[in-house]
């Protein structure tokens, strides 16, 4: 049984491998090549995974297409507003080829387990909540509440009427609309060789998420929602969150920037959402070069 978090992420990812590509809510002036939510991690012959973007060749850009086998196609759990999870239910899953359970915990905590290494891969944080349950809500949240109803945690973003949520590559949960279009997405290791995220969308780590919100900040916040951290950038739409040369940036849809961690382009460094509550930018020596300075 998990109750705690998870220190500084790994750094050491090697190359950069395509982990998903998530097609993301369209957002009025917003570049068309930058509609998806694409996050990679490092290297271990993860495949080519694409999820909802158009590219399985049906034109309803709700297909399943990529360079790996039929393992890695999403993997279905539920969908808003009939998938709910008990205390001491244990839900079993395959995906990515490898088994995983998401465990409704006594203590209230909603946990995911690589079952193969007996290891907690994500959680909600929830501990301390006796009789707690979790569902994904009419309007596509997943949500985790106590025995009296009270909110305990719930998705920084939601998928809206007819959402599903699946597990993909490295066991990763995926909120997705009733077009396919991605909302939010878990992450098991919480290290990104490269991380994209356009207006709406959101990636969770254990205990904490980032969400980049319409009005153009980009927000942490920690297990109860609170701010953690945020770039100050409201005020402006269409704005997408990128971590594809070494920094963070956010860029408006002519590319224009409107906020970089660092003046500096350095290819190679890599990205961790901590389960310390710090947002750290390594080097390829493992070294930090950035750090939100949200731990604690």
């Amino acid at each position: 049984m998990v109750r705690g978090g998870w220190g500084r992420a790994t750094a050491a990812l090697g190359a950069a491998v395509l982990l998903w590509t998530v097609t993301a809510p369209a957002v009025a002036g917003d570049r068309g090549d930058d509609d998806r939510i694409i996050v990679s991690g490092g290297g271990g012959g993860a495949s080519d995974v694409r999820i909802g973007d158009g590219s399985s060749g049906s034109g309803s850009g709700s297909g399943w297409s990529g360079s790996g086998s039929a393992a890695n196609a999403p993997v279905p759990l539920g969908t808003a507003g009939t998938w709910t999870v008990v205390p001491g239910q244990v839900i079993p899953f395959t995906a990515d080829g490898r088994a995983y359970t998401l465990a409704m915990q006594g203590d209230g905590n909603l946990v995911q387990y690589d079952t193969a290494r007996s290891a907690a891969v994500w959680s909600t944080g929830t501990w301390g909540s006796p009789g707690a349950s979790a569902r994904l809500t009419a309007d596509g949240r997943l949500e985790v509440t106590g025995a009296g109803g009270q909110q305990l945690w719930r998705s920084a973003t939601a998928g809206g009427p007819g959402a599903t949520l699946t597990a993909g590559t490295e066991g990763s949960l995926l909120i997705s609309d009733a077009q396919g279009r991605g909302w939010w997405m878990s992450s098991t290791s919480g290290s990104f060789a490269t991380l994209l995220l356009p207006p709406g969308t959101a990636v969770s780590v254990t205990h904490h998420q980032l969400v980049m919100q319409t009005d153009g900040n980009l927000v942490w916040s920690d297990r109860a929602g609170r701010p953690l951290w945020a770039t100050g950038t409201s005020g402006h739409r269409a704005i997408t969150a990128r971590f594809t040369d070494g920094r963070i940036t956010l860029r408006d849809p002519t590319a224009a920037l409107l906020w970089a961690s660092s003046n500096t382009a350095t290819p190679g460094n890599a990205l961790g959402l901590q389960g310390d509550g710090n947002i750290v930018i390594y080097d390829r020596a493992g070294r930090p070069v950035w750090a939100s300075g949200s731990a604690g």
